[in-house]
């Protein structure tokens, strides 16, 4: 199973001043690590939602770089500057 630790590895070696769509970010997430049966599963089963766990995980490890301003986020294009 995917954790953070994965993902933020993958992240921090993202080279400074790059500027990567969320979409974008999922995508190297996927193709750089081979995502389990749990990984796809929703996120949560008390919503109707089919965001998939690696992705909420994706979310959670941005938002911890964001706070450390690691990286930059614009919300207006959905976009993080690293």
């Amino acid at each position: 199973m995917l954790t953070c630790t994965d993902i933020r590895r993958l992240l921090i070696t993202v080279r400074p001043g790059t500027t990567l769509r969320v979409h974008d970010i999922q995508r190297q997430v996927g193709n750089r690590f081979i995502l389990s049966h749990e990984d796809l599963e929703p996120h949560t089963t008390t919503r109707k939602t089919t965001y998939a766990r690696y992705k909420h995980r994706i979310q959670g490890v941005l938002s911890g770089l964001k706070k450390e301003k690691r990286v930059d986020h614009d919300p207006k294009s959905q976009t993080y500057r690293f």
